[in-house]
């Protein structure tokens, strides 16, 4: 990938980039790592909130407890109760900032020469709101210019990424960035700057295959092909789904039609599913405990193999379908039942572009499993497919496994895995890490002009 179009401006000794992020599920880990390596190799970012362990905890009970979960949909989906929650939570996060005012000030002290400029890049709302309150307290205990640039991870308007007080928030779409806008102006908040930058994959993802793995991904799928579905399974943060997931794979195992690789977290609550999935012979395991290393084994897997499906939660491992099925990362994804608003409204993400089946499309593959209610699949429904980059799976287990293997029969994969191409649209591009960097210096640029002047 090309380096951010002045890279001479981020590699100034005098300019600290910072990333801040935290636990609280898988994505925002994945896409400070895709940030990070959009940068020049000799650019030494900072990063912190990595190892708060409450809330990793926190998210996984609201996640895995079905009671907490539902007053979790509750609140996403009354605009009075999140409201609510979001004044107490956001007062709540903005208190107590020693701590993040003593980190960041030990970070700047230890540079040399001294900084004149901190961009932080905040992946997560909780250290970004702390972060937004002081943020002018650190510029002039600090003696330099401060930005906060906070990234929305899912294209979710929840209200609790209204972080006023931050410089610039990025989104994944112009819905978003509305959405945002009137929250903010409701609650008569200094508006920052939304600016919609497409939805940070990792650049590693965006190379081109050399045509032989593409090929290969195509006979995979290929209801003749030779070759077997070369599949790969990301276990969410939270752990949740995992009945379901060993559903499908018991039965994909039982036709022997799939290799699977399974990516996850080595914790108490995956332990039983993981040995489980060991004693599968077309399964292999790779687990971590550390997130940051779960996503540097899935980056590193997904280069070092030519996988063609990924079956997985729509959480921020959807946003790979910006990606075409010729590039790295453009394996085809088949979704699991999403959980939560920000899962639904990624989906409606892909939705608005098309990028998924309409209502009409999706029943007839829902019911793909059932011999007397399968539609005949055309060829006008062939050709609609090239148009999909994912689709949905059934909610049941073993329906969602038999659908898998008549997807691949019927021709749905293969005529997927020959891709059309995209709308014509800002927010659709595989190259989402490189804008995100051109955009951000020369916004860093004219926000800290004197810094350019010299002074």
């Amino acid at each position: 990938m090309d380096d951010v179009d002045d890279p001479d401006f981020f590699r100034r000794e005098d300019v600290v980039i910072l990333f801040t992020t935290s636990l609280a599920g898988l994505g925002h880990v994945r896409v400070t790592e895709a940030l990070r390596r959009g940068l020049p190799t000799d650019i030494r970012p900072e990063l912190i909130g990595i190892n708060d362990q409450k809330i990793q905890f926190f998210h996984r009970i609201t996640t895995r407890n079905r009671v907490l979960r539902n007053v979790g949909d509750f609140i996403q989906n009354s605009p009075i109760a999140e409201g609510i929650f979001t004044y107490i939570y956001r007062r709540t996060l903005r208190r107590g900032t020693d701590d993040v005012v003593s980190q960041i000030s030990d970070l700047i002290k230890r540079r040399r020469p001294k900084p004149n400029v901190l961009v932080i890049i905040s992946t997560h709302f909780g250290l970004a709101h702390k972060i937004a309150s002081i943020k002018e307290k650190l510029s002039k205990e600090l003696k330099m210019c401060v930005i906060l640039c906070v990234i929305v991870t899912d294209d979710s308007p929840q209200d609790i990424w209204g972080v006023y007080g931050a410089d610039y928030i990025f989104v994944p779409s112009e819905y978003t960035k509305d959405e945002l806008t009137s929250y903010l102006r409701n609650i008569q908040a200094t508006l920052p700057s939304i600016i919609v930058s497409p939805y940070s994959v990792s650049p590693l993802f965006a190379e081109d295959l050399p045509l032989s793995e593409f090929e290969n991904r195509c006979l995979q799928v290929k209801s003749s092909g030779g070759e077997m579905m070369q599949i790969i399974i990301p276990i969410s943060g939270a752990a949740v789904q995992l009945s379901y997931f060993k559903t499908i794979i018991a039965y994909l195992d039982r036709k022997s039609k799939a290799k699977i690789l399974v990516i996850s977290r080595d914790s108490s609550y995956t332990k039983e599913f993981l040995r489980w999935c060991e004693e599968i012979p077309t399964v292999e395991v790779i687990a971590e405990r550390a997130d940051r290393d779960i996503v540097d084994n899935y980056e590193r897997e997904l280069i070092r193999r030519t996988i063609s499906l990924e079956i997985t939660k729509p959480s921020e491992q959807l946003f790979k379908a910006l990606l075409s099925p010729k590039q790295r990362g453009g394996v085809l994804l088949l979704f699991s039942e999403p959980v939560g608003r920000q899962e639904r409204d990624n989906l409606s993400f892909l939705e608005r572009y098309g990028l998924i089946p309409d209502i009409n499309d999706q029943k007839i593959i829902f019911n793909l499993y059932e011999k007397e209610n399968r539609a005949k699949i055309d060829s006008d429904f062939l050709k609609r497919a090239r148009k999909w980059r994912g689709l949905l799976l059934p909610k049941n287990g073993y329906k969602a496994g038999r659908v898998v293997f008549w997807l691949k029969k019927t021709g749905i994969l293969v005529n997927m895995m020959h891709f059309e191409g995209f709308p014509k649209s800002e927010e659709l591009s595989g190259e989402s890490v490189k804008i995100f960097w051109n955009k951000l210096e020369g916004l860093v640029k004219d926000q800290c002009s004197d810094l350019q002047k010299g002074k």
